[in-house]
């Protein structure tokens, strides 16, 4: 319970829900966005640092902090009656003393990629939304692209706050907002206003979802179902799945990837007494980041047993390694004098193989030459057999030449008989001395030709013993066949088999 009012007549029961997501692949401790809130001093604060500034995240966080904890003395008047950042708070030195601790414990790479964006720009910019419940009313501060919205349950209406709304309501959201810099100066008007109080939602929310929110233009039922489904999330795992789920490339209403953040207050009751708050949930920025980092311990801790283990369990399977590495060096030796063995071992055989194979060198190239000499004595073979056969031709003619001489020889024995009769009873002398003289040639022939055929049948006789007969032979065995018109020479003629095979034969 909260008694703050001094009104006897105000009094009234708010449900608050406070979420935070940050830009997809980053960790939280990196969020440019920022909330904070104070029960106490009724003081609610939402921040989005710009990030074309230099460490915007912390300018962010600076701002929500010193509202929710001094709302009255935050802003001040200039002279020209706009709300602009007190100078007595220290905010701006604030901010160059969490830059520079920040800066000495990073690393050298990290120091390296400041120093370049600090040269480039060496100032924090962020927008801004302040509220604060007063007796009057709601009281806000706003500027930048941070939304301010009420829905009010009666009227159903969506009304929306910003220093960056037009006349139209058509607002635009890009990546010039206005804002507030480190150094306390306003880059547009601070739009300051107090909302009365009803039943309904206040909503404070950075750009990715105001846009969101803005894009859907639907019905008042469809607003008053998005603002309750917001509320309504129990979690902060929840809430990571719902932007995470909006996020999601299929989703037709897509939200933004940015981070993400929001306040949340439910005016339930607005006349039931004193003030009561219910945290539907609401934990503040350093308790979530408190415990993101206790879970990234226990996380890096898991991690650290595991490796531990594994460490333990690759040492011990090092070590068996080892002796396996040691008995397979053992086997390697024994195996390398085994190869040396082998290797002479290989090398007799090697001589072995080399004199075989001068050997079956010599034995093809005698193979080849016995099969030239058996080629020779074949062809020479079918000669004889050819010759052969010739002179048996010739034998037969012989025997017909005899058979035709005994048959002229008969012719003239009776032809003779005949004459010696006829000289009986002739007296022609010169008939007589011309028959005589044709016998005497006839008988001469006779012999002449039986002569020659008894050489012919001894020549047969020693040419059956005979294996091979040259031209001389021949000539020598029948001389009678010899002359001064016959040739002793041979004519020799040269045929091409083909080329040799490695089996001793040739391919034709």
């Amino acid at each position: 319970m909260y008694s703050l009012w001094n009104k006897k007549n105000i009094s009234m029961r708010i449900g608050l829900t406070a979420q935070i997501k940050q830009h997809a692949g980053d960790v939280l401790l990196e969020c440019q966005d920022s909330f904070d809130y104070n029960l106490e001093n009724l003081s609610f604060a939402v921040s989005d640092g710009v990030s074309q500034a230099y460490r915007p995240e912390l300018w962010s966080r600076i701002l929500t902090k010193a509202f929710v904890d001094s709302p009255k003395a935050f802003f001040v008047k200039n002279e020209a009656g706009q709300n602009v950042i007190n100078s007595q708070l220290g905010l701006s030195d604030k901010w160059s003393s969490d830059e520079q601790a920040a800066y000495n414990s990073a690393s050298p790479q990290e120091q390296f990629i400041l120093d370049m964006k600090k040269n480039a720009i060496n100032i924090g910019a962020a927008t801004f939304i302040g509220v604060k419940l007063n007796r009057e009313g709601i009281e806000y501060h706003t500027i930048g692209d941070s939304v301010l919205f009420f829905f009010d349950y009666e009227t159903k209406e969506l009304t929306a706050y910003s220093s960056m709304m037009p006349e139209s309501g058509e607002m635009v959201f890009n990546n010039s907002p206005e804002y507030i810099d480190s150094n306390e100066c306003n880059h547009g008007n601070v739009i300051s206003g107090v909302i009365p109080y009803r039943k309904g939602i206040l909503l404070m929310a950075t750009d990715a979802l105001s846009d969101w929110i803005v894009e859907r233009k639907s019905s008042a039922n469809a607003f008053e179902t998005i603002l309750q489904d917001l509320i309504s999330i129990p979690t902060h795992e929840d809430y990571d799945k719902f932007v995470d789920s909006a996020r999601n490339d299929e989703n037709p209403t897509k939200l933004k990837d940015d981070d993400t953040t929001f306040i949340a207050l439910e005016f339930i009751d607005v006349d039931n007494g004193e003030l009561e708050f219910e945290q539907k949930f609401a934990e503040k920025f350093d308790k979530l980041y408190t415990n993101n980092l206790i879970n990234e311990l226990n996380n890096a801790k898991n991690e650290s047993e595991a490796q531990r283990s594994a460490l333990s369990k690759s040492d011990l399977e090092r070590k068996n390694i080892e002796r396996q590495l040691g008995r397979t060096n053992k086997d390697l030796e024994s195996a390398k004098n085994e190869i040396a063995s082998l290797q002479n071992n290989a090398q007799g055989l090697n001589a072995k193989i080399n004199k075989l194979q001068g050997d079956l060198n010599t034995a093809l190239s005698t193979k080849s030459s016995l099969q030239n000499s058996v080629n020779t004595l074949t062809r020479e073979n079918q000669n004889l057999r050819n010759e052969n056969q010739s002179l048996k031709g010739e034998n037969n003619s012989l025997k017909t030449e005899n058979q035709r001489l005994k048959t002229e020889n008969q012719l003239l024995t009776s032809e003779n008989q005949q004459l010696k009769k006829a000289s009986n009873a002739t007296t022609d002398e010169d008939t007589v001395v011309n028959l005589r003289n044709q016998l005497n040639t006839a008988h001469a022939s006779y012999r002449q030709a039986m002569d020659e055929l008894e050489l012919f049948k001894t020549a047969i006789l020693e040419l059956k013993g005979r294996s091979f007969l040259s031209p001389f032979d021949f000539e020598s065995l029948f001389p009678f066949m010899g002359g001064s018109d016959t040739s002793t020479g041979v004519q020799v003629t040269t045929i091409k088999i083909g080329t040799p095979t490695k089996d001793g034969g040739f391919k034709i």
